[in-house]
This record gives structure tokens, C-alpha cells and sequence, in this order.
């Protein structure tokens, strides 16, 4: 039987578990501050900035809450929320982005779905 696991192993290698320590470690750069010049920035349309900024994901999400609506929309769909999700590493949450991203715009009820999806991600990064 030892054999048989010693021959899988030399094909596939070994199989990496995250320890609690590294997953606290990616949830740390997830939250933490970019750049400056990599801040999120809101605008209604091309060229029309709202002058409302993100610099993590904390912010990104309080911002979410108050930004004109019209930014949310032309945000959500030019993926610019997903891209810079995935910039800061959190592939899980630039899939739920996509997702709601694929539903029909609806007014303050898409932007209420990003919010949850934005704070649920947030609480289960700091837990």
C-alpha cells in the first residue's frame, strides 16, 4: 500500500493545505491598502469622475453604499469591480461580482447585492 501512495505522490506531488496562518496571511493583503495610483476610482462614464476613491476593500465598500448609481452601473459592467477585486487576489469575490454581473441591471437592488456580496466577503476576511 506504501508503495502504491509513494508512486501517485512521485506523478502528482503532494497536495498543499493552507494553514490557517497563510490564509490569514492572503486575507491581510486582500484588506490591506493599495497604491495610490492603484486606488479604485469612481466615475459615471468615461472621462466623468465622481471624485470618490477606493483604497482597499473596506473602503470599496463603504464607498458602494453612497456613490451615484449611475457608477455602479457603468462599473459593474465594464468589469472594472471584478478586475480590481482580482487585482487585490480575491478571486472568490470577483466570481460573486461576475455573477451578479450576469443578472439584469436593477436600480439600487443590484447595488444592494454588490454591498452584501463586498461586506460578507469582508466579515469572512477578518474572522
Amino acid at each position: 500500500m506504501n508503495n502504491w501512495l509513494g508512486n501517485i505522490t512521485k506523478r502528482i506531488g503532494t497536495i498543499s493545505v493552507p494553514t490557517r496562518k497563510s490564509r490569514k496571511a492572503v486575507a491581510s493583503k486582500i484588506l490591506s491598502d493599495v497604491t495610490p495610483e492603484a486606488a479604485f476610482v469612481f466615475s459615471t462614464g468615461e472621462g466623468s469622475f465622481t471624485g470618490v476613491r477606493a483604497q482597499n476593500l473596506i473602503s470599496l465598500y463603504e464607498e458602494l453604499k453612497n456613490v451615484d448609481l449611475r457608477s455602479v452601473e457603468f462599473h459593474l459592467y465594464r468589469m472594472d469591480f471584478e478586475n480590481w477585486i482580482d487585482y487585490l487576489g480575491d478571486d472568490a469575490l470577483a466570481l460573486q461580482i461576475a455573477k451578479i454581473r450576469a443578472m439584469p441591471f436593477d436600480g439600487e437592488r443590484t447595488r444592494v447585492r454588490v454591498v452584501e456580496a463586498v461586506g460578507k466577503r469582508i466579515k469572512q476576511l477578518s474572522n
